[in-house]
């Protein structure tokens, strides 16, 4: 991910992402590159996670 996106929005994205693989949106080409910016969306969010539970310690 090039640019830097808050929690909230990462988190949308990976909602849509999930909405058109159940809705069988995504062909077969799209779908591995979907699932690579999800996989990058759920670091992201870990991340981001992560650095708010060190925060609070």
């Amino acid at each position: 991910m090039k640019k830097e996106i808050t929690y909230s929005q990462a988190q949308q994205k990976l909602e849509e992402i999930v909405a058109q693989m159940e809705n069988n949106e995504i062909d077969l080409e799209t779908l591995s590159v979907k699932l690579i910016e999800a996989k990058e969306l759920v670091k992201l969010c870990e991340n981001k996670l992560r650095n708010i539970e060190e925060t609070i310690k």
